[in-house]
């Protein structure tokens, strides 16, 4: 049974308003009225998880549903081949501080490194490197093309 049938049998009706924790929508959480309730979470990805946070915080029984064999939504690394691969989220935008991954980061000690989007190095089929004279033309090529066919699409 998938999700969708799961809540379509159940009837359950969510709003996606109440998933999302009030520190992300600039509430402070501090104000909210302490209650306690029971709370389904249908799905276990960021914000599946960090509203179950929230909701504990706030003396909430928390159940977070998810459909996978396994927590994290769109992050995942695969390790199948013994090589770490990203599938889904890679980086943390805006290492300033004020993406509200990044304390997440923190605390869960994960090592983040900076990277800069020019510090790239690209080979072509036969491993070789690609020179940056080189790919500063494919770059001009690839922007000039964009810029053509966005004004070919304006008229």
């Amino acid at each position: 049974m998938n999700r969708k049938e799961f809540l379509e049998k159940l009837g359950i009706t969510l709003s996606a308003s109440l998933l999302i924790p009030a520190n992300i929508l600039g509430m402070n959480t501090d104000e909210l009225e302490h209650k306690e309730g029971e709370v389904i979470i249908i799905g276990a990805g960021m914000a599946g998880l960090a509203c179950a946070v929230e909701l504990i915080k706030n003396d909430y029984d928390v159940i977070v549903l998810e459909g996978r064999n396994r927590v994290g939504g769109r992050i995942w690394t695969d390790r199948t081949t013994g090589v770490p691969l990203d599938i889904g989220a890679s980086w943390i935008h805006g290492p300033d501080g004020k993406n509200p991954i990044t304390p997440i980061a923190a605390q869960a000690n994960a090592k983040t490194y900076c990277t800069k989007d020019n510090n790239l190095v690209v080979y072509d089929e036969n491993g070789k490197e690609i020179p940056e004279e080189k790919m500063d033309k494919y770059y001009n090529q690839y922007n000039w093309t964009l810029d053509k066919n966005m004004l070919k699409n304006k008229k």
